[in-house]
């Protein structure tokens, strides 16, 4: 199946190649460019593949690819049946030996940083055994390209014949999306304090699932851990939606030191008590829950008194936990460490570098933009 998947891209190469030519082209004044077509699909499947790659989520992208690749190699294979429990296959599997490596490569091959999702299949969505219309409507709109995938793999499995159509269709818009996700930062040799947190303010307005605060936090323990006294050289962080059980791991000679987690909704008593978990587990001695004030302490649904006990309790066992404002953290720790030109672009790289290896394409091109305008 993963030389099926390399021949999609392969073939989706010159397809690609023609499509760029056109839009070099200038058209007469007063016309519009038309590109030609991917493929010869109905106009509503074309339709369908161009606005999931282009407006739906990775892991509706990605569960979408792995599906369409296995009924392309043995059209008795349903697309519509994510779980082998419910009579589909092993989708999970299928997707980390053929389509994970496959498209890591073709993003290398492009100078383009990309760093798929270990298992999209994983979400809970993708949990669920039949993709139908129902399926949709459980999704509350929440899950951008639910509908565009439904029609796909409906589509596929009634005709299955035209499973390998879909599958090029499908990769070639993957393969324009990784040509036009190419980004280049463009960070100021000097930065002050403020313009550094003006422009993570700004980045967050348009925030979703706490993608972008959990990689600053992220940023801000790299780059801090390396500033103060014995502290800690080597963070492990992980991509959204990652099963790990923490977002974030600092460690010191192999040996753990802080567990983070970021948490962008009201704290529960709960989350303070996974991080204790993972704490135990790594025998770290201390705990970072990253947030933001509208969250902590003041939220009507976050359980303040009680989390406030628990830290209490904990502290006494020997584990020192903290709940962090993020953005007031980033601007008091980075005020404290600029005492030289380089210290706050160095953050900034610290930032891009770590969004270049586990962020969307969306979330790394709006920090360059910002960077940009300075």
């Amino acid at each position: 199946m993963r030389r099926c998947f390399e021949t999609a891209f392969e073939e989706a190469v010159p397809i690609v190649a023609i499509r760029e030519a056109a839009r070099r082209s200038r058209p007469l004044a007063g016309s519009s460019l038309t590109l030609p077509p991917m493929t010869s699909l109905p106009e509503h499947i074309r339709q369908a593949c161009e606005t999931l790659v282009a407006r739906g989520s990775e892991t509706s992208r990605l569960a979408t690819l792995t599906v369409i690749t296995g009924t392309t190699a043995d059209p008795t294979m349903r697309p519509d049946l994510f779980q082998a429990g419910a009579g589909g296959v092993d989708f999970r599997t299928l997707y980390k030996k053929a389509i994970l490596p496959v498209l890591v490569a073709a993003a290398t091959t492009i100078n383009t940083v990309w760093q798929p999702s270990a298992d999209p299949f994983v979400s809970n969505p993708f949990r669920e055994g039949l993709i139908d219309e129902a399926w949709v409507a459980r999704r509350k709109n929440k899950l951008r390209g639910a509908n565009q995938l439904l029609i796909i793999v409906q589509y596929a499995a009634s005709n299955p014949v035209q499973a390998r159509t879909i599958l090029l269709e499908l990769v070639a818009h993957e393969y324009e999306r990784l040509l036009h996700s190419k980004v280049s930062y463009r960070i100021p040799r000097r930065l002050t304090t403020a313009i550094v947190t003006r422009i993570l303010h700004s980045w967050l307005l348009h925030d979703s699932g706490g993608r972008r605060l959990e990689s600053i936090a992220v940023a801000l323990l790299r780059f801090v851990g390396t500033q103060i006294v014995s502290g800690w050289h080597e963070v492990e962080s992980h991509r959204i939606n990652d099963p790990t059980p923490f977002d974030a791991i600092c460690k010191e000679n192999g040996d753990a030191k802080l567990i983070a987690e970021v948490k962008d909704q009201p704290l529960t008593l709960n989350h303070l008590r996974q991080l204790s978990e993972q704490m135990t587990v790594h025998d770290a001695g201390r705990g970072y829950v990253f947030t933001r004030n509208a969250w902590w302490p003041s939220h009507p649904e976050t359980e303040s008194e009680a989390i406030a006990a628990f830290i209490r309790d904990r502290s006494i066992l020997g584990q020192r936990i903290d709940v962090i404002d993020t953005m007031e953290a980033a601007r008091v720790w980075l005020a404290l460490i600029d005492q030289n030109d380089e210290a706050l672009p160095t953050f900034i790289k610290v930032l891009t570098a770590e969004l270049d290896e586990h962020a969307l394409s969306e979330d790394r091109r709006a920090i360059a933009d910002l960077l940009s305008s300075l």
